[in-house]
């Protein structure tokens, strides 16, 4: 529903089209552009994702060498875009990594108070695998992938045998399931796109036109209704009602 062939941040960028030919002409766009604003690009900082070609493509003359996958903004893209299971897996190994290292210095039943403890995992751990979370419903392995390292921290909380009842240790440290905060996050995204006032907004743009019809239906759009808070939140008009107010559109 939002058409666009470049996304930048930053120093970040990247080039998207639909065949080798069209990124040849966006490459050769950004080589003059370069030149004329005298800031080149390093090649040799520069690849490309995308199908096998017998044609290299090519920066200041210089081939790019062409990987399977990327990393754009903290998620792992491929040939077709967001590579969840990707991206979820380096979160959950670096979430784990970091129980370790916050066990070691007293998340733990003989280190800091239950309490402390909680907000640590919370204010550190489980915002890394939260990340991405919010853009739909995610499969069920997704889910038990992020949760099973969410068991873990509560066991190094608590020095919880591997039978301890998982369900106890969240009531104890009165923790959401990663599942009911994966459609939490997914239930407020959707409040703050349609409620936005900012029609700028690539994001609110593309949630407009495909909850409106004009546009096929957006990642969000489709996933939304999977979510299992959405019968009840969708009747509640201060979240999904339309605005009163028009949006802002900045030419």
């Amino acid at each position: 529903g939002y058409h666009s062939n470049a996304l930048f941040f930053a120093d970040d960028g990247n080039l998207h089209a639909y065949s080798m030919r069209e990124m040849k002409v966006l490459v050769s766009i950004c080589e003059a552009w370069s030149r004329e604003n005298d800031m080149e690009f390093a090649p040799t900082k520069c690849f490309y994702v995308g199908p096998h070609s017998c044609a290299e493509l090519k920066l200041y003359g210089i081939p790019l060498p062409k990987e399977q996958f990327t990393n754009y903004l903290g998620m792992v893209f491929d040939s077709k875009g967001i590579d969840f299971n990707k991206s979820f897996a380096k979160r959950t190994q670096k979430a784990s990594n970091m129980i370790s290292v916050l066990g070691s210095i007293g998340m733990n039943a003989t280190g800091w108070p239950l309490r402390a403890s909680a907000h640590a995992y919370k204010a550190f751990v489980r915002p890394v695998m939260e990340y991405g979370l919010a853009l739909r419903v995610q499969p069920k392995p997704t889910i038990t992938m992020l949760q099973n390292i969410q068991n873990q921290a509560l066991r190094r909380i608590l020095n919880a045998p591997i039978n301890a009842s998982i369900a106890s240790m969240h009531k104890l440290l009165q923790l959401e399931t990663m599942s009911a905060r994966n459609h939490i996050l997914n239930i407020k995204f959707v409040g703050r796109l349609n409620n936005s006032r900012e029609g700028r907004i690539p994001a609110v743009k593309v949630w407009d036109r495909s909850s409106q019809g004009a546009s096929k239906k957006s990642l969000t759009s489709i996933g939304i209704k999977k979510n299992d808070l959405w019968p009840v939140m969708a009747k509640r008009n201060r979240v999904f009602e339309p605005l009163i107010m028009e949006r802002k559109v900045y030419e």
